[in-house]
């Protein structure tokens, strides 16, 4: 007897996830909870007011789907300007700020879930995009373009997890100002021949490459002047020679930070790293890493891509992984780290809080007390899979 055939459609899929959660969690727990289920409420409107199916709500994400393509870009847009309003009544600290992906593309549905690569493609948008802003796929722009007041920014073509082949991607310009005053679109976008590649390379590295050469070229400029000078002034007296071994140095030092593994010392990036990677303050980092990584104590990192090795997170520090790990991750006393997305080896829980969206490859190991290190594992497999609660959000 045949098994029955897969029910297919093609939907334009909505997936949304709070930015910086868990870190929101650790410091208000009860607070941010009432926010956060204010806030789906909020989103749960929205989508059923412009024909919208909420599909499940898992955590601080929410999946849809619609009919329209329309219907679900137009959703997004209401729901990122809703909550703009909203976090102005709150302090900087305590606002929820949603990443939107939308998709068009074909999904398998089974009793009320959709799964498959239309879905993925939707989740893996979502974890591009700005916080509070909204990110789509190529599909979803050729058929909106021309229909809705906003302008878009081509991201160019970009390898998410778990999908063969490069996704098209645009970030909405929800920003009035972004679009002409000849026209209530505007397109940024170059021609598909020529779009370039995103993340080929590090934009962190290179741009300190570029700034260590600058300051070798000034320095050495320095020292052949100081030479000149000693040679006109003291020729029997070579003074020049102990100002060069101060630079000599200061650039070796320097060299050791550039082209040694990677100490990222605060801000936002974007790009790859193919080495190890230590966060020595609160950072944002949307690439992949080739290396190990290392939070250092009470820092809140969150890092966007695949971490190609092991991850460690010091004592009281937090971070929020989108993508997965290859190797190990050790969670040091106090620690809290946030993954969306699978852990190729063990877990070395030292009393901290494990979030796993994803499969665990290897084993979970205690040290101490079992009840010192929490883990919450919230799906199997990724972000789709994971089953919504039984009643609605509001309930």
């Amino acid at each position: 007897m045949e098994p029955p055939k897969i029910k297919r459609k093609l939907a334009a899929i909505l997936y949304g996830d709070v930015a910086g959660y868990s870190r929101m969690t650790e410091e208000d727990e009860e607070g941010t909870h009432r926010t956060l289920v204010a806030f789906l409420d909020g989103f749960w409107a929205a989508i059923e007011g412009n024909s919208g199916r909420v599909v499940h709500v898992a955590g601080d994400a929410i999946l849809a789907d619609f009919a329209s393509v329309f219907d679900a870009l137009s959703c997004a847009v209401d729901v990122q300007r809703d909550f703009k309003a909203r976090n102005e009544h709150l302090s900087e600290d305590r606002r929820l700020r949603f990443r939107i992906g939308v998709n068009l593309g074909d999904v398998m549905v089974d009793r009320d879930e959709i799964y498959g690569d239309g879905v993925n493609v939707a989740a893996r948008l979502q974890s591009v995009a700005d916080p509070g802003g909204i990110c789509i796929s190529a599909s979803v722009h050729d058929q909106i373009k021309n229909k809705l007041g906003f302008g878009f920014e081509y991201l160019g073509e970009q390898k998410v997890k778990n999908i063969a082949e490069p996704v098209r991607m645009y970030r909405v310009q929800l920003d009035p100002g972004a679009v002409s005053g000849e026209s209530r679109f505007q397109d940024v976008s170059p021609p598909p021949e020529s779009a370039p590649a995103h993340g080929d390379r590090s934009q962190a590295k290179a741009a300190q490459m570029r700034r260590f050469y600058s300051r070798a070229v000034q320095l050495g400029l320095i020292v052949a002047f100081l030479f000149v000078v000693n040679l006109i002034t003291s020729r029997g007296d070579w003074w020049v020679q102990w100002p060069a071994i101060v630079v000599a140095l200061a650039l070796a030092l320097r060299a050791l930070k550039v082209f040694g593994p990677g100490t990222w010392d605060g801000g936002s990036v974007k790009g790859d790293v193919a080495g190890d990677m230590r966060f020595a303050t609160d950072s944002s980092f949307r690439g992949g890493i080739g290396g190990d990584v290392t939070v250092a104590r009470a820092m809140s990192v969150e890092v966007r891509g695949t971490i190609g090795r092991n991850v460690t997170v010091e004592s009281g520090a937090i971070l929020e992984v989108r993508g997965n790990i290859g190797g190990d991750v050790t969670i040091r006393p106090d620690a809290v780290i946030d993954i969306r997305g699978n852990i190729g080896g063990d877990v070395i829980n030292e009393g901290g809080t494990l979030r796993l969206l994803g499969k665990l490859g290897g084993s979970e190991k205690h040290v101490g007390a079992e009840a010192a290190g929490d883990t919450e594992k919230v799906g199997p497999d990724s972000a789709q899979t994971a089953r919504a609660s039984e009643s609605s959000p509001g309930s």
